[in-house]
């Protein structure tokens, strides 16, 4: 509309990537590096680093079992089900890889 100065819209996701700081950068650029020997192309791992980004600035208590040490290939050794392990979900055996 013409002589509207409101600024535009932006999603909550979009703004939960704006200035990220060297912390923040450092696990992202680690996760994409993790998810590309784990086999996923460089757009999917930066796709998938940047929700995990998201879910961290935001304070979900989600995880993806890519980042749970019991997920071995496309297994759980936990005995959880595994859908797409880079979705989000809700998972009380989760474990945090090291490194």
């Amino acid at each position: 509309m013409p002589g509207d100065t409101r600024p535009p819209t932006v999603r909550a996701d979009v703004l939960a990537l704006v200035g990220l700081n060297d912390q923040e950068i450092s696990r992202l650029s680690g996760r994409v590096a993790v998810l590309r020997r784990q086999g996923y192309s460089l757009a999917d791992a930066e796709q998938i680093a940047d929700r995990l980004l998201v879910r961290d600035r935001t304070g979900s208590d989600m995880r993806a079992c890519v980042e749970c040490a019991r997920l071995i290939g496309r297994r759980c050794a936990g005995g959880e089900m595994v859908g797409p392990p880079h979705e989000l979900r809700r998972c009380a055996r989760f474990a945090a890889r090291s490194g």
